[in-house]
Order: structure tokens, then sequence, then C-alpha cells
């Protein structure tokens, strides 16, 4: 059954089922209109989003938000929603410039608040309200305080001089082990070819020994057909002798 009566009972019950939903869905589960669901959520407490619109909305005990004031909510469909403590994308953006330690990059604050910002960025600075500044090939972003600004600059300097730093050796590893490769390769090279050496030299000792013993087998062989030939001839000739001795004996047998 449609429920009709917001009350501070029902959205909790609604908003313990998911963390965000967008005002066009509010007014249709309630069946109220849109100004009659703000009104009600004005005296509930809620928020609504900084990204995709502001048109999703979340009660304002359900947020935890981080040092920026910040909190998104992942929707299995949609993602990542924004919401913040402060009341417009655009005065969170100020309050990230302003209470940066070193200054922010657009890139930097995108990736922050997870929307596009130089619309927002644009506006701020022909208001004013904050300054930019090319440093190390891109545009930084500063406060207008001129304490905090000036802090700002020494600690971006300082990270900027540690990052060309940081690239300079860099460049340097790899141009010595751009050199170190080369050299390497030559080693290598080199070491196959005194291996491939060692390995042919090492083929040919035992081809060597391999015909020497070969030429021992043959000559080997040969001796012993020889001496195989001369114990034949030898046993044909006591086998000869056998047989006259037989024959003599059964003569004398006869002649007894």
């Amino acid at each position: 059954m449609m429920i009709k009566k917001i009350t501070r009972e029902s959205m909790l019950h609604l908003f313990n089922i998911k963390l965000a939903f967008t005002s066009e869905y509010l007014s249709n589960y309630f069946n109220c209109t849109f100004q009659c669901l703000r009104n009600n959520l004005k005296r509930i407490g809620y928020y609504s989003s900084f990204t995709h619109n502001a048109k999703y909305y979340t009660l304002a005990s359900i947020p935890e938000f981080n040092s920026n004031g910040i909190w998104f909510y992942t929707d299995p469909e949609v993602g990542d929603i924004g919401f913040t403590k402060y009341k417009t994308a655009t005065e969170l953006l100020l309050n990230l410039v302003n209470s940066s330690e070193s200054g922010l990059a657009e890139d930097q604050i995108k990736e922050i608040m997870k929307i596009r910002v130089f619309n927002q960025l644009k506006i701020l600075t022909d208001q004013s309200k904050i300054k930019r500044m090319k440093k190390g090939g891109k545009y930084y972003y500063f406060s207008r305080d001129k304490k905090i600004s000036k802090a700002q600059h020494r600690q971006l300097n300082q990270i900027l001089h540690i990052k060309q730093q940081e690239e300079n050796l860099r460049k340097a590893r790899e141009k010595i082990i751009e050199t170190a490769t080369s050299e390497d390769e030559i080693w290598v090279m080199r070491t196959n070819i005194d291996y491939l050496e060692k390995k042919c030299h090492e083929k040919q000792q035992k081809i060597r020994a391999l015909t020497f013993r070969l030429h021992d087998i043959e000559r080997s062989r040969d001796h012993w057909k020889e001496r195989a030939k001369e114990i034949k001839q030898e046993v044909n000739y006591l086998q000869t002798e056998i047989t006259g001795i037989k024959k003599t004996n059964q003569r004398e047998s006869y002649d007894e």
C-alpha cells in the first residue's frame, strides 16, 4: 500500500532500505507535490546531492562527512552520489581551496569532488574569491587571504621542487639503466659466444675420444676375430684327434 503521510518514522523506514533517493521517487512514493516533500524534509532534516544536478536526497542523520566535508553514497545503478555539509557545490569548492595547504589544481579538485569543476572555478576566479596562478606547467587555485595564500605558495613550491628533483633522478636512473642495458647486452652476447665456443670444444673432445674408442673397439674386434678363428681351428684339430683315438680303441677291442 502506498504511504500517504510523511513522518520521521516513515522516512527512516524508507531510507533504511536505501540511503539516497531522487526527489521524483520520493514525491511518487509519498504521493505528494515537490513543495510538500521539501517542506517535510526541511522539518526532518536532509541534504541534497552536489552531484547529479542536486536531484538526490538523503536524511541529515545519515552522512558521515570526511575532513573535506564530503560523503559519498555508492548507488549500484548510478555510482557515487556526493553530499556535503556545505550549502552548495560552489561553497564546498571555495572551502577546499581555502583550506588547502598548497593550493589545488583543477584535476585535484575533480578527483576530490568527482564532478567537473571548470565552470565553478572560473566563476569564483572572476568574482575574485580565489586566485589562479600557473606553476609547474599547470594552473593552481589559491585563497584570496594573503596570509593563507603565502603559505600555500611556499608549500607548493617545496612540493614542486621535490617533484622536479625526483623527475631528474628518474631520468638519470633511466639513462644509467639504458647505458647499463647496452653494456649488459654486449656482456650477454660475449658470454654466450664464450659459452658456445666452450661447448663446441667439449663436443669436439668428446667426438675425438669416441673416435679413438671406436678405433680401439674395431681393432679389438679384429683381434678377437683372429683369436676366435685360431680357437676354432684348435677345436677342429682336437676333435680330429679325439676321433682318431676312438677309432684306435675300437680296433684294439675287435682284435682282442
